[in-house]
């Protein structure tokens, strides 16, 4: 009864449940990780592309400073080098962009395996509802959202006022120093801060999909009855696949009976078993063509002693046929010697040969 928590969700999402949320979009992704994989991917191109990108940089940051010395001034030409300036500056971080969007890209697709979800495109009229709309604004997960953004803004912030720390301390001594020297000092620092924001921004993201991929488990846990319902839908009703079994084994019954009048043989435990064996000609080895314990044994029994099938009890071997060999199955090598012994005992006592065909 629902009264006492019947309609509890307290059931893990089967897998059926798990496949159909996810062709509906409804799969544990967060936005942190692609970001962080970005970031991280862009820090690891800059530090592959070695002295010579670093080089380039500080070349740039002299011609972007020269130029810049000279805007006051207004002199003549000054915003050729600064356009050219800019112009290299683009080609000199287009592989760190390409890297920043592979690293998107690939981590995107780990997290939702390149699903297409089309219901995710249809128009829901009810997000126009202003009522609903202001509910989404003040709803617990927008505020997590806006605590989420505060976090990074803040670790970020922290980290780089860390780091750039000791370079106020020494601006005063870093005055003096050139152009070139000031970039360098500058780009060590800053390769510092971008691997720590990088390692904190790993860690926000780490958490971020934990925290989804437990809400997304929870939001589709299942009541008792949904599993049972859904069961009867994929599976079918089991009072239903019960009786068909039943059905089935009835009709596999009765196709094994109407082959133990051809047999030439029942091999019994006496009681307990009972073993029909055919041989023709044409077959590579004997046959099982019945075989049956308790009462079905009894009726193999019955039907081939209506038939004239001869019964020979030998225990060993009816155990060790019932137990090795399916009904249709030849009898196996380690068997043939005692089955054509068997057999030869048959034909000998009814004098004849076996039938041809």
């Amino acid at each position: 009864m629902a009264f006492f928590g019947g309609d509890d969700k307290t059931q893990k999402p089967t897998p059926h449940r798990l496949e159909k949320a996810r062709k509906e979009g409804t799969i544990a992704q967060s936005r942190e990780i692609p970001a962080a994989a970005a970031l991280a991917m862009g820090v690891f191109a800059i530090g592959a592309c070695g002295t010579a990108w670093r080089l380039r940089w500080a070349a740039l940051w002299n011609e972007i400073s020269g130029a810049l010395v000279r805007i006051p001034r207004m002199e003549e030409g000054i915003f050729e080098p600064i356009q050219r300036s800019v112009l290299s500056l683009l080609f000199l971080f287009a592989p760190i962009l390409v890297a920043s969007a592979a690293g998107a890209l690939a981590v995107g697709w780990a997290q939702s395996g390149f699903q297409f979800t089309p219901n995710l495109l249809r128009p829901k009229f009810s997000r126009l509802n202003p009522v609903e709309g202001f509910e989404r604004l003040i709803s617990l997960r927008q505020w997590v959202d806006a605590g989420k953004t505060l976090l990074k803004a803040t670790g970020f912030g922290l980290i780089a006022y860390l780091t750039f720390k000791v370079f106020w301390e020494q601006a005063p001594a870093l005055a003096d120093l050139g152009p070139a020297a000031l970039a360098g000092k500058t780009w060590a620092l800053s390769s510092k801060m971008l691997w720590r924001c990088t390692a904190f921004f790993m860690v926000v993201a780490g958490w971020d999909y934990f925290k989804e991929y437990r809400r997304v488990n929870q939001d589709l846990r299942m009541t008792f009855q949904e599993v049972k319902d859904e069961s009867r839908e994929t599976e079918g009703n089991p009072q239903i696949k019960s009786r068909l079994r039943a059905l089935m084994r009835k009709m596999s019954g009765r196709r094994m009976m109407s082959r133990v009048p051809k047999a030439d043989v029942v091999i019994t435990n006496p009681t307990h078993l009972a073993v029909a064996i055919q041989y023709r000609p044409k077959m590579r080895a004997p046959e099982v063509v019945a075989k049956g314990a308790g009462l079905l044994a009894q009726k193999i029994r019955e039907t081939a002693l209506a038939s004239g099938v001869p019964l020979l009890e030998n225990k060993p071997l009816a155990q060790l046929l019932y137990k090795k060999v399916e009904v249709g199955d030849p009898v196996p090598v380690g068997l043939y010697q005692a089955v054509a012994e068997v057999l030869a005992y048959v034909y000998r006592l009814k004098h004849r040969m076996p039938a041809r065909g």
